[in-house]
């Protein structure tokens, strides 16, 4: 959410200008860029699903096989 209000605010010149736009168009806009970064963020994820899932698993192995141990 951070990184989306960031996206958002750096659209501004200075804070003036981002003080002249409305409360409910800044609102509007921000919600807008943060469904698009939340959804961009699920695609990866889904994405790359299977890639964690065989990096947990070799983890996994290695710790019944005592490999990896905690610190």
């Amino acid at each position: 959410m951070f990184e989306a209000y960031l996206e958002c605010i750096a659209q501004y010149d200075d804070f003036e200008d981002y003080n002249k736009v409305e409360l409910a168009n800044h609102s509007k806009n921000h919600l807008k860029i943060f469904t698009i970064k939340a959804s961009n963020k699920f695609a990866d994820m889904d994405k790359d699903e299977q890639q964690t899932r065989e990096i947990c698993g070799s983890v996994r192995e290695g710790i019944s096989q005592g490999l990896v141990r905690p610190l």
